[in-house]
């Protein structure tokens, strides 16, 4: 399923040095949508062990602190149906999590990409 973003600055940089080091270790060029399908399946699995408020209050190094929040970054990712259905569940479950009215799907992929970053490099 086709599904157009307008990812944050924090997301794009994340995505483009996750493709870089999959390109560099394992020597295979991977789309965006790939990169959120897999990572998605991976995070979604244990996603309420996670202390999501730290992981959305984290600030990365490789993201200037004044661009993080730019959002003008529109992309098409294509995703699979399931993948799609735990970020729509992860929408609801952030709506308790940050006391929020609505969550756009751009923000989950935001925090499922930041916590991946964040645990695979021992940041967290």
């Amino acid at each position: 399923m086709r599904i157009q973003m307008r990812l944050s600055n924090e997301s794009e940089i994340i995505l483009k040095k996750e493709k870089e080091r999959i390109k560099n270790e394992e020597n295979i060029s991977v789309t965006y949508g790939w990169i959120v399908n897999t990572i998605t399946k991976k995070i979604y699995d244990r996603f309420e062990e996670i202390d999501w408020v730290k992981i959305k209050n984290t600030t990365l190094k490789l993201v200037d602190i004044n661009n993080a929040n730019n959002w003008e970054y529109i992309t098409t990712l294509n995703l699979e149906q399931s993948v799609v259905r735990e970020i729509e569940h992860l929408q609801n479950h952030f709506k308790t999590v940050f006391g929020a009215s609505r969550i756009h799907k751009a923000f989950v992929v935001r925090m499922i990409l930041k916590a991946d970053y964040l645990y695979k490099y021992d940041l967290i």
